[in-house]
């Protein structure tokens, strides 16, 4: 078990989206659209933020990291069933990086909101539907 899996149950078992972590801060978790602290946690320096992230990171993805100063991968962690995207990134103080979680289920229309008149478009048999906004 990788050390930042502690991050990521803490994420879930608060409901969050996200997980910001950026040197000099404490992480952060983003819960119903605003940033809070995780006050049980270290403050990330530069030095424990790169430990935290190079160790689920693999050679070849360090390798391409230290190339472009930034990089985009899933990060499974498998005992709770649960994916993370991962975007890790240079900033001013060292490495940073936000991880949201990726639903490993399919919601259904009604789980969606998605109004009746919107899955009528589902049941079409020719034609070409586009929604843009």
């Amino acid at each position: 078990m990788a050390k930042i899996d502690a991050l990521f149950k803490i994420m879930l078992d608060e409901g969050a989206s996200d997980l910001h972590m950026s040197p000099a801060n404490k992480p952060r978790i983003r819960k119903s659209g605003r940033l809070v602290e995780i006050g049980q946690a270290p403050l990330l320096t530069p030095d424990l933020n790169k430990a935290l992230l190079f160790e689920i990171m693999s050679d070849k993805e360090r390798e391409q990291f230290e190339k472009t100063n930034d990089l985009d991968f899933a990060y499974p962690l498998d005992e709770l069933k649960v994916r993370f995207r991962a975007n890790i990134f240079m900033e001013r103080k060292g490495i940073g990086a936000v991880f949201r979680q990726i639903p490993t289920e399919i919601m259904s229309a009604e789980q969606l909101g998605l109004s009746p008149l919107i899955l009528n478009f589902a049941k079409l048999h020719k034609g070409l539907v586009l929604v843009t906004g």
